[in-house]
């Protein structure tokens, strides 16, 4: 969204959310540190964020993206292209800002308005862009249907996986398994036309490519990665470190659903760990 809020004067809303996360853990920092007048001041700024953030930022069954310069909403169930994204439903969740009821509500629309269980893909947002007057920037010049624009964004929609083990726990590893499969995972290489360990970044909703990867590998898979082995990791085994080196289950009750998701989120894990020892003993820089 590279040309939305371009004068100055358009909002993200997501970006909203990840703020009000960032503060919440900077906090703790200024108190640690004795400066209670950036915490106080902070604190405030914080309050007033969560205000607007659930007041113009909520459409009434998810929470829109941005605004664009001129006031119009972006991510409204009221327009014709990207009426829901992925990735602020998310960090609505992810940031604690959603209320309870919005947080459910968010989560399960984006369930069920993005994820394609027949194409095996989460959409990042939905509808794709095409003739929209606005130009929210290079996205746009994507085939509707393809990369960003419409189809899957990996390390976007991996953020999803969190706020469905949190809020949908039926759902959630199975919504999980769209973007990571088993299948998709052992077979990469014939299927994206990448390299067998490879994730693929970005999936194609096209009718005669569905599934397919957009991306290369690159500089970014190692982040990519990183990424992967923590959604394996947290939010389907639902374990988190301890002090860096132990681990502890965060689930309040057993996942349901098929053994097969948590034999894909192991081999996720076992393979992202060994591609990134991999990569770094090979390479002089990060």
């Amino acid at each position: 969204m590279s040309r939305v809020g371009l004068g100055g004067r358009g909002e993200s809303v997501w970006l909203g959310f990840f703020i009000d996360y960032i503060l919440e853990q900077f906090l703790p920092v200024c108190r640690r540190f004795g400066d209670e007048g950036r915490f106080a001041r902070y604190s405030e700024y914080r309050g007033r964020l969560r205000v607007a953030l659930n007041d113009a930022g909520w459409d009434g069954q998810w929470y829109r993206r941005a605004y664009f310069d001129d006031g119009t909403p972006l991510g409204t169930a009221a327009a014709d292209e990207c009426r829901i994204d992925a990735i602020v439903q998310a960090w609505a969740v992810l940031s604690g800002a959603a209320p309870p009821d919005r947080a459910a509500a968010a989560v399960a629309e984006a369930d069920r308005r993005l994820v394609d269980e027949k194409g095996g893909i989460i959409r990042l947002l939905d509808p794709p862009f095409d003739v929209m007057p606005q130009d929210p920037g290079y996205i746009k010049g994507y085939i509707p249907g393809v990369r960003e624009n419409g189809g899957q964004y990996t390390h976007g929609v991996l953020w999803l996986c969190g706020p469905w083990r949190n809020w949908d726990r039926g759902r959630g590893p199975a919504s999980a398994e769209n973007v990571i499969s088993r299948e998709s995972w052992k077979h990469a290489g014939s299927r994206c036309d990448l390299s067998g360990r490879a994730l693929r970044r970005r999936g194609r909703r096209l009718r005669q490519s569905a599934g397919m990867s957009g991306g290369q590998v690159g500089p970014g898979i190692r982040a990519r990665r990183g990424g992967c082995s923590r959604v394996a990791l947290e939010s389907i085994l639902g374990f988190i470190s301890r002090r860096g080196r132990d681990c502890e289950s965060i689930l309040a009750s057993p996942q349901p659903g098929p053994s097969a998701v948590s034999a894909t989120a192991c081999l996720m894990a076992e393979q992202c760990t060994t591609f990134t020892s991999k990569t770094r003993a090979g390479s002089s820089s990060a």
